[in-house]
């Protein structure tokens, strides 16, 4: 439904049932409202007004969306392939749950819009805030009840931001014209609830270190999780045959750490091995007590610049993007590092594998040509162009994977590295 009210004044209203087979009986459908509100405050761009601030726009909405982006019938309990003597059978996987329903986001947003020089300038503002609750997600239960985890609505996770945009026509005389294309936003994301417990260790199957992540409330998604990297043991922390002889070779060695050196529970070390920060100084590193959040898949800042050129019948255009603050969890460390990272505690989970991941990327270049209209004619063509395009041509980073800006797949720990393929 839309009204409007002397041109100024515009309401949109909607409401959508949506369903779906991946929810019970009981909660197939969803329902989701919304509602936007924009006032045009200053119109002057088909008046003789001269003033440069020539257009303004307050924009206001709020509206829910659903989502039900799981595999079908989760609600129904499941089974996974299992083996038993050597033989292939079938084992209980995930509980069912009547219950579950619809994932909802409820977003508010402000926005305004301007435009300046009669358009020449146009830029908008825009700060929201996203409230998502029953998040969807396979929770760990309990053993004893045959299961290994249950699809449940737990939770509510909060998304607040400002995203900022201008265009400007830079120049526009004769046969040249010259436009720019700015746009730059920020997200923090925060988990507020999850359900009964403060925190859900995250694991990502198939690599190398599998036990990479936690949700915390209070913190957002998609931080790894683990130790403190504090270097490597070196030889002198430690103690070996003969009181500790040096003329015995390292590969005949049988190295005993000092009493005085921090130790990892349960791990033999040995020279070479990562070293990490005793947190809670009781001179031994445990899985409970010495790990901490170690990085942050999410970007502080991210963006694009676009700059398009056209002289008479040829175009130009140059796109950068980037990102600023997020972190990857690089993985491809231990596989392709030095052989010391692949040690008795090289498959812990620690800041040596973390990297800042920012960067600035030239993304495309693309010129063109436009053919005239009177070669077109002849072979009853309206219009025609040449172009050439190259994507993808250099990134400036200091991460040492093969690209700064991947997804794991996983929308719990998005910043893991397991040798992604580079894009082309």
């Amino acid at each position: 439904l839309n009204y409007s009210y002397d041109s100024k004044h515009l309401f949109t209203f909607t409401y959508r049932a949506d369903g779906s087979d991946k929810f019970g009986s009981g909660n197939r459908f969803g329902f989701f409202p919304s509602a936007a509100y924009s006032w045009v405050v200053v119109d002057n761009k088909y008046t003789a007004n001269e003033s440069a601030f020539n257009f303004a726009k307050l924009r206001l909405s709020y509206g829910a969306t659903g989502n039900d982006r799981i595999s079908s019938h989760r609600y129904l309990a499941r089974l996974e392939n299992t083996y038993y003597d050597g033989e292939l059978g079938a084992s209980p996987s995930s509980q069912a749950n009547e219950n579950l329903k619809w994932e909802t986001t409820y977003q508010y947003n402000l926005g305004v819009d301007f435009g300046f020089f009669n358009d020449a300038i146009t830029a908008s503002i825009d700060v929201y805030k996203k409230e998502t609750k029953d998040l969807l997600m396979p929770i760990p239960i309990p053993g004893r009840t045959g299961y290994s985890n249950q699809w449940q609505n737990i939770g509510r996770v909060d998304n607040q931001g400002i995203e900022f945009q201008i265009s400007s026509k830079n120049f526009n005389k004769g046969n040249l014209k010259w436009n720019t294309d700015f746009n730059i936003a920020s997200n923090q994301n925060k988990i507020v609830k999850l359900g009964n417990v403060d925190f859900i260790p995250v694991t990502v199957p198939g690599g190398w270190i599998q036990d990479v992540g936690r949700l915390t409330v209070g913190r957002s998604i998609g931080e790894a999780y683990g130790y403190d990297f504090d270097g490597v043991y070196q030889v002198d922390d430690f103690t070996w045959q003969n009181g500790s002889d040096s003329s015995i070779p390292h590969g005949e060695r049988t190295y005993t750490l000092k009493n005085d050196v921090v130790a990892v529970n349960g791990v033999n070390v040995s020279p070479g091995s990562h070293k990490f920060k005793d947190l809670n100084g009781d001179n031994i590193i445990n899985l409970d007590d010495d790990r901490k959040h170690i990085s942050r898949s999410n970007p502080i800042l991210f963006g694009g610049l676009t700059n398009s050129f056209k002289y008479k019948k040829f175009d130009l255009n140059v796109f950068l993007q980037g990102s600023y603050g997020n972190e990857i969890f690089n993985e491809a460390k231990y596989r392709y590092g030095d052989y010391g990272d692949r040690n008795a505690t090289g498959t812990l989970a620690s800041s040596y594998y973390v990297e800042d991941a920012s960067f600035l990327r030239l993304q495309s270049i693309s010129v063109g040509y436009t053919l005239d209209s009177d070669l077109l004619d002849k072979v009853n063509l309206n219009n025609a162009r040449i172009y050439v395009t190259a994507n993808n041509i250099y990134t400036w980073t200091k991460y040492t994977g093969f690209d700064p800006e991947l997804d794991s797949g996983d929308k719990l720990m998005s910043g893991v590295d397991r040798i992604t393929y580079p894009r082309s």
